[in-house]
């Protein structure tokens, strides 16, 4: 009876962590899915690309869809950037675009106990990429030749989960660009 009891409770926590994974993912998948040509300013006024992978953290994106239910005077649009720090995953948001040296973001606590992780932008032409763009400070157009990002993070008991999306095809074909 105890050995069921200890298999139950395994299988019940191996279950919770998965479904942590999951949800991870799931939040992470939604971003990249709602990836948008937007490029935004930074704290200096320097214009960042729409997509910054393993530059100022794991990977920085504007993405659409960002829900606005109360009718706020703010854009629809979301700058998103995930860190990892101590064996977790942080997603950060910006309440706007195009930041001034007083934005702070919101910091969201993704998931715990994460051994590595790691991003990589593919191109159209199916080459892996560590960086992205490829010529930091060039123009904000670089990185419209991106056709996925890969996703590979270590999380114990399950070890190395792998998730590739791509980017949707919007993002090349109707660019939205900042009002500067």
């Amino acid at each position: 009876l105890i050995q069921v009891v200890d298999l139950s409770e395994a299988a019940r926590s191996r279950s919770e962590r998965l479904i942590e994974i999951h949800r991870a993912t799931e939040i992470i998948r939604r971003d990249i899915q709602q990836l948008v040509d937007r490029y935004v300013r930074d704290e200096y006024g320097n214009p960042g690309a729409t997509v910054e992978i393993n530059q100022s953290s794991l990977i920085q994106l504007t993405r659409r869809g960002w829900q606005n239910p109360h009718g706020l005077p703010r854009s629809e649009l979301q700058r998103v950037s995930y860190t990892w720090n101590n064996g977790r995953i942080y997603r950060l948001i910006w309440s706007v675009l195009d930041r001034a040296n007083d934005t702070v973001p919101i910091s969201q606590r993704l998931l715990d106990n994460v051994t590595d992780v790691e991003i990589v932008g593919l191109d159209v032409s199916g080459n892996r990429h560590r960086f992205w763009p490829l010529n930091l400070g060039s123009g904000p157009d670089l990185d419209l030749d991106l056709a996925a990002i890969e996703v590979k993070l270590t999380a114990p008991p399950y070890g190395e989960i792998i998730r590739l999306w791509s980017v949707p095809l919007r993002m090349r074909n109707e660019p939205i660009r900042s009002e500067a």
